[in-house]
């Protein structure tokens, strides 16, 4: 996949039910592998949040050919996961990934992290950090191949009893694997 073909647009309130399309599939896909994240989108209550995500006007929807291919939220502050790191203002933070199954094994995700390790140096900082389940070892393996590195694990029982998340991070005046 080119990634010159890929367009990134700022969703808008009229885009809310095309990112939960996209959101919903994955978290469908990712229940389906036995693992608990995400489903927050496979509730009633997966469309409200997901018009605050949208609201707050850093989430992108990805297009190929008039085609939704992926989403991302890309934040500049993430107290949540890092603590006082979050805050640092030396970091952009990659939330809600998601990409349609039909385009896995394209490459769709490594231009996704480009485009936003690209915003992130043109916003004057220095890193791309992302957070993802602790457990789940083949998603921080994947992340890992992109050239994020670890740098702890972290409990989060707000999110759910018992889940834990994988923090990472990368330079992003790299490229993407």
């Amino acid at each position: 996949m080119d990634r010159s073909a890929l367009s990134f647009i700022t969703a808008t309130s009229d885009d809310v039910g095309r990112v939960l399309a996209l959101v919903r599939a994955r978290a469908e896909w990712i229940r389906a592998k036995g693992s608990r994240q995400w489903q927050v989108f496979l509730t009633d209550d997966a469309e409200t949040l997901v018009s605050r995500l949208v609201a707050t006007g850093r989430t992108h929807l990805v297009t190929l050919d008039g085609r939704d291919v992926g989403t991302l939220r890309l934040d500049w502050s993430d107290e949540r996961f890092w603590g006082a790191r979050g805050l640092d203002g030396s970091a952009g933070y990659v939330h809600t990934l998601a990409t349609h199954r039909d385009f896995a094994g394209q490459r769709l995700v490594a231009h996704m992290l480009q485009w936003a390790c690209d915003r992130i140096v043109e916003a004057g900082r220095e890193l791309l950090r992302i957070d993802c389940d602790a457990t789940n070892a083949t998603l921080v393996a994947y992340y890992l191949s992109f050239g994020l590195e670890p740098r702890e694990v972290v409990p989060m029982e707000s999110i759910m009893p018992g889940y834990r998340s994988q923090l990472l991070e990368r330079s992003a005046h790299e490229r993407v694997g």
